[in-house]
């Protein structure tokens, strides 16, 4: 008995880290674009000095920038700093350096990957 309430505590653990939109650890989890571009929003509307993102996926696709777009705009209007750090990669797409870039409260950096070994 003792046995099958822990494997059901364990199972009811798991399960309930496979809810959608949920809390875990700190660790915010959201499932479906419509939950992240919601959360999106409320956390733009809630910026007040700065925005610091890092954008390991390359090139944005042009349903992101799109998105994106308004939500940015309005930061930028009440003098929020944007801050972003792509991959080396998104030098060659015009589009995604144009969407970000080209406000003098928007920094666009360029990351390479590289290896780091530490002195012994």
């Amino acid at each position: 008995m003792v046995r099958g309430k822990a494997a059901a505590a364990r199972l009811a653990s798991y399960f309930a880290e496979l809810l959608p939109n949920t809390e875990i650890d700190g660790a915010e989890r959201l499932v479906g674009l419509d939950a992240i571009q919601s959360r999106l929003e409320a956390l733009a509307n809630g910026l007040a000095r700065e925005c610091l993102a890092i954008l390991p996926g390359g090139a944005q696709s042009v349903g992101s920038r799109e998105a994106s777009r308004p939500l940015d705009e309005r930061a930028l209007r009440r003098g929020v700093e944007m801050r972003t750090i792509y991959q080396d990669s998104v030098r060659n797409d015009p589009a995604t350096l144009t969407s970000r870039a080209g406000s003098p409260n928007s920094v666009v950096r360029y990351a390479r990957a590289s290896s780091c070994r530490s002195a012994s």
